[in-house]
Parts: C-alpha cells; sequence; structure tokens
C-alpha cells in the first residue's frame, strides 16, 4: 500500500472504513500523488465489491436533438431549421431498438431527449409507451430531471403527477444528465435555460421518495470552482 505523509489523514479514515467529509474531497483534488490516489480508490474498491466487475449493455435512444435549451457547452441541441434537426417518430424510436436487440446481450434502454419546442408531454409519454409495449423485457431508464422539469412546465402537472405518467408507461429509472454542476452561478452562465439546481433537485428527491432509481452526470473541468 502507498503512504502519502500529506494525506495521512484522509489515509486513514479511509483504512479505517470512515465516510469522508466535503474537506476532505476538496484536499483530494489538490492531490498531485496518482499513484497514492488510485492505491486508494482500489482498496475501497476491493472492500466493496472484491475483484468482481459489473456491466451493463444498453442501447440510448435519443429522441430528437432540437432543443429550447442550447447550452454553451452542447454539440448535440440543433435548432428546428438547423442542418442536422430531427425528431424520431414511434416508429423510428422502435427501429432504433429492434436494431440493438441484435445484440443477445441487451438489458436496458437509455431514452433521452432535447427539449422540443412544440411537442407535448403526451407525446413523450406516448413513445415511452409504445417503447415499452413492444420491448417490455428491457429495463428502461429514461429522461432526465432537466426534462421532468419541462414535462412539468409544459403539461401543467407536478413532479410527482409527471413521474407518475412515466412509471405507468413503463419508467424504471432516471438517467442522470443535467446536473453539470449544481451551482446556480454556473448554470446561469453556462445553461440558463433548463432547469435550476434546486429544480433537478426536487426531482431526484421526488423520484427516490416514488422507488425510482437516480443518477447524476457531473461535468467538470470547466468554470466551476473545486468547491
Amino acid at each position: 500500500m502507498f503512504t502519502n505523509e500529506e494525506y495521512k489523514d484522509i489515509e486513514n479514515k479511509i483504512l479505517n472504513g470512515e465516510r469522508l467529509s466535503r474537506e476532505d474531497g476538496v484536499r483530494l483534488f489538490h492531490c498531485k500523488d496518482i499513484a497514492w490516489l488510485g492505491a486508494m480508490a482500489d482498496y475501497v474498491r476491493k472492500k466493496k465489491c472484491g475483484d468482481i466487475v459489473y456491466y451493463n449493455v444498453n442501447c440510448h435512444v435519443n429522441l430528437t436533438n432540437i432543443c429550447t435549451s442550447r447550452c454553451k457547452f452542447c454539440a448535440f441541441g440543433r435548432d428546428e431549421d438547423m442542418p442536422g434537426a430531427y425528431a424520431m417518430t414511434v416508429e423510428q424510436a422502435k427501429d432504433v431498438v429492434r436494431d440493438a436487440m441484435k445484440d443477445p446481450n441487451l438489458a436496458g434502454l437509455h431514452v433521452v431527449s432535447g427539449l422540443h419546442p412544440t411537442w407535448s408531454f403526451d407525446d413523450y409519454l406516448k413513445i415511452l409507451q409504445d417503447i415499452h409495449d413492444e420491448f417490455p423485457n428491457l429495463y428502461l431508464k429514461g429522461f432526465t430531471g432537466v426534462e421532468i422539469t419541462h414535462f412539468s412546465k409544459i403539461s401543467g402537472l407536478s413532479i410527482k403527477e409527471v413521474l407518475e405518467k412515466l412509471m405507468g408507461a413503463g419508467l424504471q429509472a432516471i438517467a442522470g444528465g443535467g446536473a453539470e454542476i449544481l451551482s446556480d452561478r454556473i448554470r446561469n452562465e453556462l445553461c440558463p435555460n433548463k432547469a435550476t439546481a434546486d429544480q433537478w433537485l426536487e426531482v431526484a428527491r421526488t423520484a427516490h421518495l416514488m422507488g425510482l432509481k437516480t443518477n447524476a452526470s457531473m461535468l467538470y473541468g470547466h468554470i466551476e470552482t473545486l468547491e
């Protein structure tokens, strides 16, 4: 085991199975000893799951890249009249899944979308329902906290009501996109036209209370501070 005297207090916490603090995390971001960081991470990994590695094969279904958010860092989103803009029909979305079904290990779907300026919540719901009806055995993860906030806004439904309808259409987990950095200072500069930090977190909290699993994708290394 590598030892780093500067971070000995954190190393002791790790070896004793103690949870690290926010302050510990900020300090570790400043650490230049990659070998020691890797050794510590590997130690925790082995304690948690040994040498067994799990993975799953899933299929991404990106329903449309036409999006009202137009975040500064996004290479995916388009305006409706831009080259490369597209919006899938139900059959086109199912064709993507049918093609992916050629892989016998396919286990699930990851359905996400841009915030289309004219699609209704019912449009999204119908696509999800039709996909689930044809492929009921595939684990269905879909839509981000940003999209669900958008669905609530365009439908007039609460976040809970939106999630209930999505679950009724087969949704089993929520995608992690759109979290970026959960700081409104950052979001107001990079992605002001989508869910605030509080709105994104409200979706996650509501989903957890309803038994839905979620994750969060962090976009880092740009204008955020380490804190």
